[in-house]
């Protein structure tokens, strides 16, 4: 379920709640915030992966920048990441991130581990 609250003169998206909304909630923003509240039972979700966006990012994609993103995403800081490979310098971390070093196969698998995905998106 998505519940969308939009302000009444403007229409402008105030917020969107997703998941499970319980009906006391809905009654609550419409009654103390006199909010228009939409609401739109037949949600879909699509996998990421499957989309055009997607696939032509990731065809521009290099392995620095998936290094980046999922150390960004499982909120490691360049220092705690190279730690986590056996001592290498924030430096050096930034520089595979911004492709300006490549990452050697040791290093790839390790990533790999780290991060549980493929070793393919890191050589």
């Amino acid at each position: 379920m998505l519940a969308v609250v939009k302000t009444p003169r403007t229409k402008t998206t105030v917020f969107e709640v997703k998941g499970d909304v319980p009906d006391r909630v809905i009654k609550y923003l419409k009654r103390d915030y006199d909010v228009e509240v939409m609401i739109d039972e037949d949600e879909e979700y699509v996998d990421i992966t499957e989309t055009e966006w997607f696939k032509d990012m990731d065809k521009k994609m290099k392995p620095g920048n998936y290094l980046r993103v999922y150390r960004e995403n499982f909120g490691y800081s360049q220092a705690k990441l190279g730690k986590m490979l056996g001592g290498l310098s924030r430096h050096k971390i930034s520089d595979m991130e911004h492709n300006r070093r490549g990452i050697s196969k040791d290093i790839a698998k390790k990533v790999s581990r780290i991060f549980n995905r493929p070793v393919e998106y890191f050589i």
